[in-house]
């Protein structure tokens, strides 16, 4: 059968990892994010996960994203700053 998740570590980490039988949230610190063209979109799902309830918080966030976004043809900052504030409070 073939793995769908491939872990790459290097020897202090594989023997960490084989001692304490894996990871446990307090032993994580960093989680590096997307570094393609569309990193907010990586952003946004990291963000949600880091909340209580990760499931709501997507759902929040698409829902946001979908129909609580409007900007002219083309924005600037200012606009932008302001449509995502908005978009919070909703």
């Amino acid at each position: 059968m073939t793995s769908l998740l491939t872990l790459r570590a290097g020897p202090t980490a594989l023997a960490h990892l084989r001692d304490q039988g894996g990871l446990r949230a307090d032993q994580i610190d960093r989680i590096p994010g997307a570094s393609g063209g569309a990193k907010w979109i990586g952003s946004w799902r990291m963000a949600c996960l880091a909340q209580r309830d990760p499931v709501a918080a997507l759902a929040r966030g698409h829902e946001a994203y979908i129909y609580h976004q409007r900007y002219t043809p083309k924005p600037d900052a200012r606009e932008g700053s302001g449509v995502l504030a908005r978009s919070r409070r909703q």
